[in-house]
């Protein structure tokens, strides 16, 4: 019984801990083709997360670079999921 709380216990802390963190690469061209739509689909697909920091607005400020060039984005996790917002910190 002590095992099976121990490991609830985890499992929570687990949880909880990876809702204070960055967008993961993934997560950022979700977002961005969820606010560019399927125009720049492809190019989005190559475009590499190069690093995020907290923003002081919330969120996360993430620099990116690919086939569009260098972006500095904003990144707010939303109920459904990241949101990329304007440059900002």
């Amino acid at each position: 019984m002590k095992r099976i709380k121990l490991t609830g216990a985890c499992a929570v802390l687990l949880a909880l801990a990876g809702c204070g963190m960055a967008p993961s690469e993934d997560e950022a061209r979700a977002a961005l083709r969820a606010q560019m739509g399927d125009v720049f689909k492809d190019e989005i697909a190559k475009t590499k997360l190069l690093g995020c920091a907290k923003a002081d607005a919330g969120g996360y400020r993430c620099d990116l670079n690919g086939p569009l060039g260098a972006l500095g984005m904003r990144f707010v996790k939303s109920d459904s999921g990241w949101v990329a917002t304007a440059n900002g910190g």
